[in-house]
């Protein structure tokens, strides 16, 4: 059974969250696989469940019980490896069409059927251990972190990080004399899109003169193709509103 990757697992499931991703991810299924060797499936037949050492090799077999008893004789291994090409699963279906009418046996060749598969394939999560981590890594892209001088209009200054990697826009603002800072944000995955909204106002309240205001502002779930933000700050100082706009782009 093939599994997935992380951005495989992306890419078929666009709409789904690292969390939902990572679920998927750990839940995959692979088999270890191995050959039976003639010595095991000699065992095998004798087990009481299957009960068909003497039907496979007595000395009046035919056809593909013959073919069976002189591999045993050879000391050939059995491929019953579920992924391969050349698994050999498809021998017992053949004979069980052939003694169908029999009850008895299809039940025993089922029982055989089920031990062989059971014997050369262990069932494994090889991804049971992954981490949310991991998963972000390929559910946001590493881009560069975006950084941008301070913008200066009249008192205010303000000045905008983003960090894709870490999943949260950092939003700074140095004020002077401003008793309050609104930040709106809208965000578009390239310059030919329109723009979409991205919170709703978040009131930065000021304290004193010069304070320095900060806000940390996690990214939507399922907004991983960003990579324009605008920044609308408008801040309250000296009795008037001063509005302005910073864009950053990764």
């Amino acid at each position: 059974m093939a599994t997935k990757t992380i951005q495989e697992l992306i890419t078929e499931f666009p709409l789904d969250t690292p969390e939902d991703i990572l679920s998927k991810y750990q839940g995959q299924v692979a088999y270890k696989s191995k050959l039976m060797s003639s010595s095991v499936m000699r065992m095998t037949l004798s087990d009481p469940a299957v009960d068909l050492y003497d039907w496979f090799l007595g000395a009046d077999v035919t056809g593909l019980r013959l073919v069976l008893k002189d591999e045993m004789a050879t000391g050939g291994d059995f491929n019953f490896m579920i992924d391969h090409p050349l698994y050999l699963g498809g021998l017992f279906n053949t004979l069980r069409a052939q003694y169908s009418t029999d009850a008895t046996i299809t039940v025993q060749l089922d029982a055989l059927k089920f031990a062989c598969d059971d014997y050369c394939n262990e069932e494994i999560s090889p991804y049971e251990n992954a981490t949310l981590a991991e998963v972000k890594k390929v559910f946001y892209p590493a881009v560069k972190e975006l950084c941008v001088q301070p913008v200066t209009q009249g008192n205010e200054k303000y000045a905008v990080s983003a960090s894709s990697k870490d999943l949260f826009t950092f939003v700074t603002v140095l004020t002077d004399n401003c008793t309050g800072i609104d930040v709106s944000i809208r965000w578009r995955e390239d310059g030919t899109q329109p723009w979409k909204v991205f919170s709703s106002p978040i009131r930065l309240q000021g304290g004193y003169s010069g304070e320095s205001l900060s806000q940390v502002i996690a990214r939507p779930k399922g907004i991983k193709d960003a990579r324009h933000f605008e920044f609308s700050f408008k801040g309250q100082y000296a009795g008037q509103v001063s509005t302005v706009n910073v864009t950053v782009s990764q």
